[in-house]
């Protein structure tokens, strides 16, 4: 028997199927050989002529669990889960200290979507072999799918004392701290994510989820790095596709993003992840008629597609004509953000804006339920930059600073402005509009890591600049802005990423002479704009109005810090001004940059370029005022908001 055994486990099926019939000649119906028989004809592939042997070797000894145990699997592969669970229940039954009854009797509980059930079979397993890390493993799955994120985390961390070098572990403690959100569990996750990538270089998945990560964080630089790892790895690997595209678009790569969006079509046309990225894609580049036809051809094929509505929500203004479209809209599940704000879109659309604010905050209420924000530590964030970045300083580093007028610096809060200014500029025949670059952000990034312990603040680090880095630092900037613009008759390149207010001071260190305009707007008007918006989740302080309100007045201590700091250096347009003077509010714009007055300039809205951003709709359309004020529609919804911004607006 034991020779037998050993040619079957080394894989010697014939020379064992020949001692068990041996054996079976010499004792008929011994129910071991039997059942090990059946177990051989398993691995050949022959699933009934296993499961005949097996049911012969249980008629033979009834109580054997192990013959029970293995009779389950043989009927699991064979796509019988609810059979399989009867056989697993009486192998522990007959013994109930049988770990891998348990284990399995969890698995086939997840074939069968019951996880209540596995949950408790795989603990069973646990209390009998706490270091059985397949169920740990298995556990920990089914923890996070019940949304049981802490206990996911308490049981990958077992996992971690057990094998502490297992890049498994590592990589699954990492999507349960994703799932679970927050500043802290993200920058865990990435060091779990890379601690896997270190222990197992061509981790495929470790890379994909990092640039997820990274994605989320506005690192795109490094997410884009991590998803070409991937494809690296394996070419065609479609979540790595999915994430290359997303974030070249956000990177303002559309020509580089779209051939990838074209192969993943070829292989698959009915891709609808991939048609919903070309839908992006041509809402980026302003042909509207052609997104809204791809993503009414996405829900076509799949009618609830929350992302494709939320796209056509967005190609244009919607009217009462349209009640239908809304009618099927309102069918959908409510249980998406994406959902909510489409119809918090079409809603402000028709003029129903109660209705309108009961779906964003419906959509918000959703995201901030998965973001942990402290707005303690913003204001405290804010605070150190102010002592960091004094006159003085900002002055000494400026002398390794770069002299050139090339870059403009173009920000202030989302939605206040920003992309109908860069509009402005960049309609002008000298001057180019990059959109919202990462670069400055990023340059805070790579220069920081290794410098600060724990989550990264770059103002710790800023200290330790010095001069010749400021120097490379700022021609690193401007080598990236001439790649994306190389013509040399263009003399002004726009950056407009809002969120650069953070860095005015470090701009200026660079770039003594750039331009740096402020956008600014009624304070109420800016936060309902971004609440509305669905921002990303970089952006935590955007999905409760008391956060917001509180966040913004950070913002505009921090702007009152860097206007006394550069006196005059600065120039700070009114987003009212700039609708109800337009013509003197370019001219003063295009001024400020140096250059001569283009009448280009007043019809901005024909400029033919990509526009990524929230405002890409409205944007390509001539000036409009029923933007201003805007915040009286929602008065009776917004009162939180109003109290913490008494003053201001």
């Amino acid at each position: 028997m034991q020779q037998a055994l050993y040619y079957q486990q080394t894989g010697f099926l014939d020379d064992a199927e020949a001692l068990y019939n041996r054996l079976l000649k010499m004792v008929p119906g011994h129910p071991d050989p039997l059942h090990f028989l059946g177990m051989l004809y398993h691995q050949r592939g022959n699933r009934e002529l296993a499961l005949d042997y097996i049911e012969k070797s249980i008629r033979g000894n009834p109580k054997n669990a192990i013959y029970h145990n293995n009779y389950g699997l043989v009927l699991q592969q064979g796509g019988r889960p609810k059979e399989a669970e009867e056989s697993y229940r009486k192998a522990a039954d007959l013994q109930p200290d049988y770990a891998e009854a348990w284990y399995n009797l969890g698995v086939v509980s997840v074939m069968q979507g019951n996880l209540e059930e596995a949950e408790k079979a795989y603990q069973q397993a646990l209390d009998i072999r706490p270091d059985y890390i397949k169920a740990l493993f298995n556990l920990a799955a089914v923890q996070q799918e019940q949304a049981n994120l802490d206990e996911a985390k308490k049981t990958i961390e077992k996992i971690l004392k057990i094998s502490p070098d297992s890049p498994e572990a590592h990589h699954s403690l990492a999507l349960a701290l994703h799932k679970m959100g927050g500043g802290r569990n993200i920058y865990n996750a990435q060091q779990h994510l890379l601690r896997a990538i270190e222990l197992r270089p061509d981790y495929l998945d470790a890379y994909v989820h990092l640039g997820d990560l990274q994605a989320d964080a506005n690192i795109l630089v490094d997410a884009i790095r991590c998803y070409k790892k991937a494809l690296e790895l394996e070419p065609k690997h479609r979540p790595a596709v999915l994430g290359l595209v997303s974030t070249l678009i956000k990177y303002e790569s559309t020509d580089e993003a779209e051939p990838y969006i074209n192969a993943l079509l070829e292989q698959n046309p009915d891709d609808m992840m991939a048609l919903n990225e070309l839908g992006n894609l041509r809402s980026i580049q302003g042909n509207f008629n052609e997104a809204e036809k791809i993503y009414r051809r996405i829900l076509e094929h799949s009618p609830n597609h929350p992302a494709a509505y939320l796209g056509l929500s967005k190609c244009r203004k919607y009217t009462v004509a349209d009640r239908d479209f809304i009618g099927q809209m309102k069918k959908q599940p409510a249980n998406t953000a994406a959902i909510n704000y489409a119809l918090g879109k079409v809603y402000t659309d028709i003029g129903e804006y109660d209705e309108a604010f009961l779906y964003y905050k419906a959509a918000n209420d959703i995201r901030n339920n998965k973001i942990d924000y402290d707005r303690k530590n913003t204001t405290a964030r804010v605070d150190h930059i102010i002592e960091t970045f004094t006159a003085d300083f900002i002055q000494e580093m400026q002398k390794g600073g770069n002299d050139s007028e090339l870059p403009v610096f173009v920000l202030g809060t989302p939605r206040s402005g920003t992309t109908l200014t860069e509009q402005i500029i960049s309609s002008h025949p000298l001057a180019f509009g990059a959109g919202e670059l990462t670069y400055i952000g990023s340059q805070f990034e790579v220069y920081t890591r290794g410098r600060v312990k724990g989550p990264r603040d770059i103002t710790f680090a800023i200290g330790q600049l010095q001069l010749s880095d400021v120097s490379e630092l700022a021609g690193q900037y401007l080598s990236a802005i001439r790649k994306i613009c190389p013509d040399d008759n263009i003399l002004r390149i726009t950056d407009k990423m809002p969120g650069n207010f953070n860095h005015v001071g470090y701009i200026a260190m660079l770039f003594p002479n750039a331009r740096i305009i402020h956008t600014r707007r009624n304070p109420l008007d800016a936060c309902l704009s971004i609440y509305f918006q669905g921002f990303a989740d970089e952006h935590r302080y955007a999905f409760n109005l008391e956060n917001l309100g509180y966040w913004y007045l950070d913002y505009l201590r921090l702007m009152e810090h860097w206007n006394n700091m550069l006196d005059g250096k600065i120039l700070n347009i009114h987003y009212d001004d700039t609708v109800n003077d337009f013509e003197n509010t370019a001219r003063k714009l295009i001024e400020f940059c140096g250059l001569e007055w283009d009448d280009q300039c007043v019809r901005f809205y024909e400029k033919k370029r990509d526009i990524k951003t929230a405002s890409q709709w409205q944007v390509r359309q001539p000036i409009y005022k029923s933007s201003l004020e805007r915040w009286k529609r929602y008065d009776k919804h917004i009162d939180v908001l109003k109290e913490i911004l008494a003053g201001y607006y």
